[in-house]
Parts: structure tokens; C-alpha cells; sequence
């Protein structure tokens, strides 16, 4: 777990994954949803920053990492243990852990491809657009998915009300173009990142500004 987890500092607060973009960067007047918080980093980092943070992360031992690491660095960040559903009529869904528990995804060829499956869990679900709309409005979403990412934003067409969004995009289930595609069709300008020593992800900058 440890190697994942210096890994995954390095992807978010060192490389800056999700903050490339300086328009990107969270400040104290933005509302963020970190949607896949995993260890909290990038919750960490946008609540230091001064921002309200909403974090969602539906594996527990992931969940508990993140909480206590909020409270290390001495942040609020409100974290719901819940997983993301793309299907609103779906109230539980089926997770599958690979051996990188940062990868625990909807879908087992996801877990397979980051080491194979080390253990399957159910979690309690949440519509996407439900969500954005009990708890938002955001000015900045972050979208860690693990495959359902395009799913969650054809789903949600409420999703072109928020200002920015930022997606990491699994490139072993979903087609980048397709992802800035629908995007622009909802009135968003992107930016794609691709990073050669994550060949599995790209990263979508989008905007409606």
C-alpha cells in the first residue's frame, strides 16, 4: 500500500496532475467535488488552498486513509463514503479491488489490467446528478472514476452548470475523444494532458469560460 500511496502523492501534489492549468488551481472561493478521492490528496491540497471540499470515496479502507489524513494536515474536507453511480435507479454496486486498491472499479477488466482482482466489495450508490444537486452547486469538480467517467457525464447533463472540471481519463476503457466530444457538444472548451509515465490515463481540462 505504501508504494501506491507515495505513487499517488507524487501523481497529484508533485506532477500536479490535476492542477497543470493554473485556472485549475482550487482557491478559497471555489466549491470542489472530488469525485474518487482515494488517499485525500487532492482534497488535501484544494482545502488548504481554502476551498470547500466534498470528497467521495466508496472503498473503505481508502476512505478511512483519507480522513485521517484531513486530519494530519489539519483541514476540513467532508467525506462521504459512497460510490458514484452513472444509473440512477441503482442504490448498490459491485466493486472490484485489484492489488493497486486506488484502482478499485465498477468494472473487473479494470482491476485485471492494474494487477488482477484482490477482492470484490459492495458499497451503497449515489446518482451523479443527485448528487451535484444536494450538495452543489461546484465551481470545480475533480473526476477519478476508474472507467465510468464518461458514463457519469452522459448521465448528468446538469454537469454544464459547473464552471470547470477536471477528469482522469482510463485509457484501457474509454476513448479520450470521446470524452472531449461530449463535452464541447455541452458548451465546454478542453485541454487534454498526457503524461508518458502514466500510459493508462490521460488527463481533460475543461471549461466553460
Amino acid at each position: 500500500m505504501l508504494v501506491y500511496a507515495v505513487r499517488n502523492l507524487e501523481h497529484v501534489v508533485v506532477d500536479r496532475a490535476y492542477t497543470k492549468l493554473a485556472s485549475f488551481e482550487p482557491c478559497e472561493h471555489d466549491r470542489v467535488l472530488d469525485v474518487g478521492a482515494a488517499l485525500g490528496f487532492y482534497s488535501i491540497l484544494a482545502a488548504k488552498r481554502g476551498a470547500y471540499v466534498v470528497a467521495v470515496e466508496p472503498q473503505p479502507s481508502l476512505a478511512k486513509y483519507a480522513l485521517l489524513n484531513a486530519y494530519l494536515n489539519r483541514v476540513n474536507v467532508r467525506l462521504l463514503q459512497i460510490a458514484v453511480s452513472p444509473r440512477p435507479e441503482v442504490e448498490q454496486v459491485t466493486l472490484y479491488v485489484s492489488r493497486n486498491p486506488l484502482t478499485t472499479s465498477l468494472y473487473p477488466s479494470h482491476a485485471e489490467v492494474h494487477g488482477g482482482i484482490s477482492g470484490i466489495l459492495t458499497a451503497k450508490s449515489i446518482d451523479f446528478c443527485k448528487l451535484l444537486a444536494l450538495l452543489g452547486p461546484f465551481t470545480l469538480i475533480k473526476i477519478d472514476a476508474e472507467c465510468i467517467e464518461l458514463d457519469l457525464l452522459k448521465q448528468c447533463h446538469t454537469i454544464r452548470r459547473v464552471p470547470k472540471l477536471v477528469i482522469e481519463v482510463h485509457l484501457d476503457c474509454v476513448d479520450t475523444s470521446e470524452v472531449c466530444a461530449l463535452l464541447e457538444e455541452r458548451g465546454f472548451k478542453t485541454a487534454v494532458f498526457l503524461d508518458p509515465e502514466e500510459p493508462y490515463q490521460a488527463i481533460v481540462y475543461a471549461t466553460t469560460s
